[in-house]
């Protein structure tokens, strides 16, 4: 009887010790909360990186709420927001609303590889949007830097143009978007 009581206190402490350790890296997190724009300034060094940030949600995907897009300074500044297994798909309250997301950076490299997806999955589908979804993939557009335009053709040219620029001024044959896997995300 004594072992047991021993080992379930035991047992107890660990409990009580490990949810303590989560409660403190949560507090640790919690303490840098980043704007849209400090974590785009960043970016390259932070790929892969847990981070909190807080934005206003301009925009949620129609299709479900997949994705939500926090506005930054100005429109110039859109971070993509992609939801997961643990968030669910994003409640229509978020638009126009200030939201915190806790989630890992990730970076999305277009390169010619993915231009030909793009040019192939537009041949096959014909680009055809589902009602309001013209919207979003203006959203998207921004959120890649991108002019918005109305034809896959224009846009995968328009790649094209910007990924010679920057492979003649750093050497580097892609253009890297960045946008955040979101663990958790709460309406404020």
């Amino acid at each position: 009887m004594k072992n047991y009581l021993t080992i379930t206190l035991f047992a107890l402490g660990l409990l009580v010790t490990a949810g303590c350790g989560n409660q403190n890296a949560n507090k640790n997190l919690k303490a840098e909360i980043l704007e849209v724009d400090k974590v785009l300034e960043g970016a390259e060094a932070s790929i892969g990186k847990l981070v909190q940030l807080e934005g206003v949600c301009s925009h949620l995907c129609a299709h479900g709420g997949k994705k939500l897009f926090l506005l930054g300074s100005d429109e110039s500044k859109i971070l993509r927001v992609e939801s997961g297994e643990k968030t669910g798909n994003f409640k229509q309250e978020c638009v126009s609303s200030m939201v915190q997301i806790i989630g890992y950076l990730r970076e999305q490299r277009i390169d010619e590889t993915y231009l030909a997806q793009l040019e192939a999955a537009d041949a096959h589908a014909g680009h055809n949007h589902g009602e309001g979804e013209e919207e979003a993939c203006g959203t998207e557009q921004a959120a890649q830097g991108e002019t918005v335009t109305n034809s896959t053709a224009e846009r995968v040219a328009n790649f094209r143009a910007r990924i010679a620029e920057r492979n003649a001024a750093e050497g580097k044959n892609y253009l890297s978007t960045y946008y955040i896997d979101a663990e958790s995300y709460t309406i404020l």
